[in-house]
């Protein structure tokens, strides 16, 4: 049918009901539209549209546009843990007695990443100290009021998925609880003790590449766990006190990083790894480093390193 020019929009009144009654009044196609789209209250079902699917759970909406598929179910092993990422959030993805959980991947005792532990009878034991949290409900075995952040998972025929909006409120909630840099009280680098230098030098001159531990180890006992010396005209803030230093590992890239120097002329140099990313590729790079150094590895290893440091 073609609407001559000037006419009024043809109505279509639907032969059959909807939801059970039957339209009184006739409906535009769009309204039509609209009231079958409403038929999913109180059941389950799946709303199939051109660009977006709308999936149901009761009475309770999740667009798919906001699910992440993270990791596939038949690639999942009982009880062998892996990794995941989302928003820039670590996630770890574990199947242990028929369940599917996904927790955050950071262990809260030290920041070791979860992906890189075991499983030992239904508890996920962390890589670095030892930790141990119950593969179901992420509480700590032996302190419940420790646990782990547990997400909302979603399983569509092969896949595991998890909600964006869910992850980015985590992430900001972890932030918030991360000191900032700018919120530190402190002193400032001009009050920090440190060696004299020299102008446009700094203390370059008095830096001996062989020595530079003895020498920074010399500075600290004189001038205490936090003192400051030059490079040229870059200001260089050194820390001897291990519990700082733990935090500034723990907080980094986010709130702390290296020089942004650093990064580019390693790239330039094609030394690419660990010690000069930064950002997104450190996270890559981290989990490779944690898996080669947690503690299982390095007690395998000890007989060989205790020989070698023998030597020297």
């Amino acid at each position: 049918m073609v609407a001559q020019r000037g006419s009024r929009p043809a109505r279509v009144t639907p032969r059959s009901s909807v939801g059970g009654a039957r339209m009184a009044t006739p409906l535009t196609p769009i309204e039509f539209a609209r009231c079958a789209c409403r038929v999913y209250a109180d059941r389950e079902a799946v709303v199939a549209g051109p660009r977006r699917r709308i999936l149901a759970f009761s009475k309770r909406k999740v667009t798919m546009d906001e699910m992440v598929w993270i990791a596939r179910v038949s690639k999942l092993a009982e009880g062998i843990p892996i990794a995941a990422q989302v928003e820039g959030v670590e996630l770890v993805v574990l199947k242990c007695k028929g369940t599917i959980a996904v927790f955050q991947e950071v262990c809260p005792h030290q920041g070791t990443l979860l992906a890189g532990g075991s499983v030992d009878n239904g508890v996920l034991v962390c890589s670095g100290h030892g930790w141990r949290f119950d593969c179901v409900s992420g509480q700590k075995a032996d302190a419940p009021s420790v646990c782990l952040k547990r997400f909302s998972t979603c399983i569509e025929a092969d896949r595991v998925g998890v909600q964006r909006t869910e992850v980015h409120e985590w992430k900001q909630r972890v932030q918030q609880d991360t000191p900032s840099a700018s919120h530190l009280q402190g002193r400032s680098l001009k009050h920090l003790p440190g060696p004299n230098g020299l102008p446009l030098v700094g203390n370059l001159l008095q830096l001996d590449v062989k020595q530079l531990h003895t020498i920074l180890e010399r500075w600290a006992n004189k001038y205490g766990p936090i003192y400051t010396f030059k490079i040229a005209t870059k200001p260089v803030v050194a820390i001897a006190d291990p519990d700082l230093i733990h935090e500034v590992l723990r907080h980094r890239p986010e709130t702390y990083r290296r020089l942004s120097s650093i990064a580019p002329v390693f790239t330039e140099m094609g030394m690419n790894g660990v010690f000069s990313a930064e950002g997104a590729h450190w996270h890559r790079q981290r989990r490779v480093a944690m898996h080669a150094l947690n503690t299982s590895h390095l007690c395998q290893f000890y007989p060989t390193l205790a020989k070698v440091t023998a030597r020297l």
